[in-house]
């Protein structure tokens, strides 16, 4: 079986779906991750199959409205 799994968000959001992905990996399951392009490399060392979505969550957190959003959580 082939599943895909998605994660969109920082890293404390992706790292979950990252293990739920490794832990359908080693139960015998064609699993891959889709998350942004943040994390592609640290997930590709694990030995977990990456597909990028083609946003940085952290370039969008260095720009001024993502500075402005942050001050007010």
């Amino acid at each position: 079986m082939r599943i895909a799994v998605v994660a969109v968000g920082t890293r404390g959001d992706v790292e979950p779906h990252a293990a739920l992905c490794l832990g359908l990996r080693h139960a015998g399951y064609d699993a891959r991750l889709c998350a942004p392009d943040d994390f592609g490399a640290s997930f590709a060392d694990r030995g977990i199959p990456f597909d990028r979505i083609p946003v940085s969550f952290r370039g969008l957190y260095e720009t001024a409205a993502g500075r402005a959003l942050m001050v007010r959580c």
